[in-house]
């Protein structure tokens, strides 16, 4: 699925605008009415410009071409290929995803009446608003925040939309990665009171163990323990064991009772007169072997190889792929994917099946079944 890229033609783009660029920023030889003048002008085609550039990354996102490119995300291609920073590729698919559920806000980003940073904010707290209450802010809602921060600064913005916010205090401070040095980071997040309760409880608990406990020592732990808990692979290999434990036990305790009956049944006979162990030794419950008794019983524990079930193919394609994507390497939502589609008559064997985050999985299927019946489901 990946392409190769041609940053050759890119280079010579470049090369072509340097030089008309060049030609014509004489500035000195104009007037500064015609400075101005131009400047407008520029400003004004910089601003349709960008509404151009988030059109066409809502169309690379509707396509997922940046799987197709061995992306992980449209910011991990927006970053890495396009060579925007975080910030701005954040503020371009904020601004990207809230074009898309109000239309009407194009000609406020054309006409410079609502910059990159108020749509950030503005998203930040539809985010959050429908996290708090499980349901999207209406379209006019949002559409009258949208009012209400347009032709202000990102400040004045900020403070209008805390002041809306049902949980300013954490519309304030959002999650945060820094690096620190390159073996540190620092995290940065905000959690309820009830977390904290949590917290103190776990630490309480380690205190003998670990009586200095950080906090950066304890996330460590809960991870270990999230992914010994979560991790597929690690959960087949433990089954394995456990089942293959089982079936060895329930052996050995099937051959123990067996010996037990047989030496049982053989001194009861013992104990009978002549007449009575010869009618015992011809009945048909002596007539089976000691011996040929066991060899049925282990016989029996031999099973033929029974057809793996679905969710064992799952685990053994998790460990295969090593819990990534084998496209991009991410490990945000997985999910099993048929090489050749069910629809197409494709199996479930582990041989038709792959792992793929669900970006990998989408682009995929637009490959195969092409982008319009795809959108069907994409816009669901």
């Amino acid at each position: 699925m990946s392409l190769n890229l041609n940053q050759n033609s890119n280079q010579n783009l470049d090369q072509k605008l340097n030089q008309n660029l060049d030609q014509k920023l004489n500035l000195k030889s104009i007037s500064d009415n015609e400075l101005i003048k131009e400047t407008l002008n520029l400003v004004q085609k910089e601003r349709v410009l960008l509404t151009a550039v988030i059109h066409y990354l809502r169309e690379i996102n509707q396509r997922r071409l940046y799987s197709a490119y061995g992306y992980k995300s449209l910011f991990d291609f927006t970053t890495k290929y396009l060579g925007y920073n975080e910030a701005q590729a954040y503020r371009r698919i904020s601004a990207m995803k809230l074009l898309k559920d109000l239309p009407e806000i194009e000609e406020k980003i054309t006409q410079g009446k609502i910059h990159l940073s108020h749509i950030s904010i503005a998203q930040t707290h539809f985010k959050q608003e429908k996290k708090i209450h499980n349901k999207e802010l209406s379209h006019q809602d949002k559409l009258s925040l949208i009012k209400q921060i347009e032709n202000t600064s990102s400040k004045k913005a900020q403070s209008i939309v805390i002041s809306l916010s049902s949980s300013p205090e954490v519309l304030k401070r959002r999650d945060q990665v820094n690096s620190i040095s390159t073996d540190h980071i620092e995290l940065k997040f905000t959690a309820s009171r009830e977390v904290q309760s949590k917290i103190e409880k776990l630490r309480g608990l380690l205190a003998h163990q670990c009586p200095e406990l950080t906090l950066g020592e304890l996330f460590n732990r809960l991870c270990d323990l999230g992914l010994n808990e979560w991790d597929p692979r690690k959960t087949f290999a433990a089954k394995k064991r456990c089942v293959k434990k089982d079936s060895l036990n329930n052996q050995a305790n099937q051959e123990a009772k067996l010996n037990n009956d047989t030496n049982e049944n053989a001194d009861s006979v013992l104990q009978l007169g002549p007449k009575e162990q010869l009618a015992v030794q011809s009945s048909s419950i002596q007539s089976i072997p000691m011996q040929e008794a066991k060899s049925k019983l282990r016989s029996k524990f031999k099973l033929k190889a029974k057809a793996k079930s679905q969710a064992q193919i799952r685990r053994e394609v998790f460990q295969r792929a090593n819990n990534q994507c084998e496209n991009c390497g991410s490990s945000y939502a997985l999910e099993i994917d048929h090489i050749k589609p069910q629809a197409l008559g494709g199996g479930s064997a582990a041989d038709n099946l792959r792992l793929l985050c669900r970006s990998c999985n989408q682009r995929a299927a637009i490959e195969i079944f092409g982008q319009q019946k795809m959108d069907f489901y994409l816009n669901a």
